[in-house]
């Protein structure tokens, strides 16, 4: 009996020291399934690459990378600068005529899919081209006035093998930036400013409330003295009004120290105010407050009154700045007003849309004051499979929303005059998106939905890679203006009418 035992011992411990070897065994193969590998690296004092050991560095320098894999695949990284404009523009904006300049040298590749994804919390472009027997994924990303484009070329047989160990380079991919400070190579004119009394009006600030701007991929919270009232409904950017002193505030894509340069004739704080210098008794001043802080004023005189102009200046990145604007007429701007003015914090981020998931339905809002006191908004409430996508593209999110759902592309905002809203749309598709022909807006028949009706007009071009884009434009009566439902598709719009025009109509009191 205790032989039985002892074999039946044996045999559990031999039959559990297998599965724990199993199961050991598997781990560390899913671990190292999961694992970046990337023991190489090359730094430089433009990017930093890190890549594993199947892949080899062929050739390099300054804004160019080209690394060959063990199975002959090929990624090719270059970095473009831009000078021009279009430098601060955000990938979205710019991601067309990209991909029509590479497919305009390449004409033998086909186009296979194409979408938005992030990438170290930056918008991308992840772009599938079939070309001869090999697929190319194009991924294009930005950074300040930098696009990155990666080409990765595989025989088809290859192209899933060796395609996580593509994305684990590109993931892992840095831009080297450096902080340059220009302000001892620009002319930048700096003296004290001299500051009003007023103390009536600084009684009156007691408080401060907080509100935020997202523009140009970054959100700012600040301060603002409660006795200013809010204007208008804006997401990126805000105004204000008491009495006679106007507050505004926006962020600009624009180096501070560019902003600031006297030598240069535009965009520049002294530009935007060189219309003034003939007024009586005009001055300006500029400060610098701390290292991330400037302040401009300027003063003159108006039948003996005063009126001064003043701009806060806050330095986000190297590229961007977070402007306050005050304007007042006939009462000084005091320096405790601008004490209360303040940034409480500020986060860059890839894109300011909010996904909001209701009974099934991505939720999106359009919103406005209707009534002269700012007492009262209307809200459209619109519902769309949750299947689309919420497309930032630097836009007032109360005023217009963008979405995307594959070849489909929404667009929903208000008007007030069709005919003219027509002829703005007629000349954006013949000026920008059209590279073939295009049908001008013509009228349908009305479209009905849930009791809704639709004025209705359609169309179609052909966008650049030689596909032909249907496009509708749908009108619903609201009380002062119209809801206009822009719809473009490659495919019948009709049948889809019905998912894109499910909307509601609420009015509200502030």
């Amino acid at each position: 009996m205790s032989k039985l035992k002892e074999k039946i011992n044996i045999r559990s411990i031999f039959y559990l020291t297998t599965i724990i070897v199993i199961l050991v065994g598997t781990i560390c193969i899913l671990i190292l399934k999961n694992v970046d590998i990337l023991n190489k690296k090359v730094l430089t004092s433009n990017y930093d690459v890190y890549y594993d050991s199947t892949w080899k560095i062929i050739s390099k320098d300054k804004s160019n990378v080209y690394l060959k894999h063990n199975t002959g695949s090929i990624l090719r990284i270059k970095i473009i600068t831009i000078d021009n404009y279009t430098k601060y523009e955000d990938i979205n904006s710019s991601i067309d005529n990209i991909l029509y300049s590479i497919k305009k040298s390449n004409n033998k590749l086909q186009l296979i899919n194409r979408e938005l994804v992030k990438i170290n919390n930056n918008d991308a472009y992840k772009v599938l081209y079939k070309k001869n027997n090999s697929n190319v994924l194009l991924t294009v990303t930005k950074e300040s006035d930098k696009i990155v484009l990666f080409e990765y070329t595989a025989k088809s047989k290859y192209y899933d093998l060796v395609l996580d160990s593509t994305n684990n380079i590109i993931n892992n991919f840095r831009l080297s930036h450096e902080d340059i400070d220009m302000s001892n190579i620009i002319n930048l004119s700096k003296n004290n400013i001299k500051w009003y009394s007023n103390r009536n009006f600084d009684s009156k600030l007691d408080k401060n409330n907080k509100y935020s701007i997202s523009s140009n991929n970054y959100k700012v919270d600040y301060t603002i003295p409660s006795m200013f009232k809010i204007t208008s409904l804006d997401t990126t950017k805000s105004n204000f009004i008491y009495d006679d002193i106007d507050i505004s505030t926006r962020v600009e894509n624009m180096n501070i120290y560019e902003y600031l340069d006297t030598n240069k004739k535009k965009n520049t704080v002294y530009s935007n105010y060189s219309y003034l210098k003939k007024k009586d008794k005009f001055k300006e001043y500029l400060n610098l407050i701390d290292d991330n802080m400037y302040c401009y004023k300027n003063t003159y005189y108006v039948d003996n009154k005063i009126y001064e102009n003043v701009e806060l200046m806050y330095l986000l990145n190297k590229n961007h700045i977070f402007i306050v604007k005050l304007s007042s007429k006939r009462i000084p701007i005091t320096k405790r007003l601008i004490k209360n003015i303040n940034v409480i914090k500020y986060t860059n981020y890839a894109s300011n849309t909010k996904r909001i998931i209701n009974s099934n339905k991505l939720i999106g809002i359009l919103e406005e004051y209707v009534d002269k006191n700012k007492k009262k908004t209307e809200q459209v409430i619109i519902k769309l499979p949750v299947s689309y996508k919420e497309i930032d593209h630097n836009n007032n999110m109360y005023q217009i929303k963008y979405y995307e759902d594959n070849n489909i592309k929404l667009k929903y905002y208000k008007v007030s005059d069709i005919d003219y809203n027509n002829k703005s749309i007629n000349k954006n598709y013949s000026n920008k998106k059209v590279f073939g022909k295009y049908k001008e807006l013509v009228k349908e028949e009305n479209f009905i939905m849930a009791d809704k009706e639709y004025i209705t007009y359609s169309g179609y071009y052909t966008n650049k890679d030689k596909l032909l884009i249907n496009t509708k434009v749908l009108y619903y009566k609201l009380k002062n203006k119209y809801l206009v439902i822009e719809v473009e598709n490659s495919n019948d719009i009709d049948e889809m009418l019905m998912e894109v025009t499910d909307i509601s109509i609420v009015d509200l009191e502030v």
